[in-house]
């Protein structure tokens, strides 16, 4: 299980989604992405030197754009939690996290 923050201000930023995307997809009950605050929008293109801007360098500023768009879509839907063995509750203790606003009575 990777607890989050699996992009960051790092230059193998992308290459390190990518391999872990790649796992998860071929050892899908085994490998398992908790989503941290790097794993954030607007994380995810500040400041520089981020996953954004080593799209924008791989891809070009037209395909890079939609590239890091595709990324955002995944993190969003990424789980914020999980549970190892049923015994273990694991969290990214640096998940920052918008909630929609409760509306109604209390």
């Amino acid at each position: 299980m990777f607890l989050g923050n699996i992009i960051g201000v790092r230059p193998q930023s992308l290459g390190v989604a990518l391999l872990l995307l790649a796992l998860k997809v071929y050892y899908p009950e085994d490998v398992h992405i908790i989503r941290g605050k790097m794993e954030d929008q607007i994380q995810s293109r500040e400041p520089r030197g981020t996953l954004y801007d080593e799209c924008l360098k791989q891809f070009g500023n037209k395909k890079g754009r939609e590239m890091w768009k595709e990324f955002v879509w995944l993190f969003d839907h990424m789980p914020i939690c999980g549970v190892l063995n049923k015994t273990i509750f694991a969290v990214s203790m640096a998940a920052r996290l918008r909630l929609p606003r409760h509306t109604g009575d209390r």
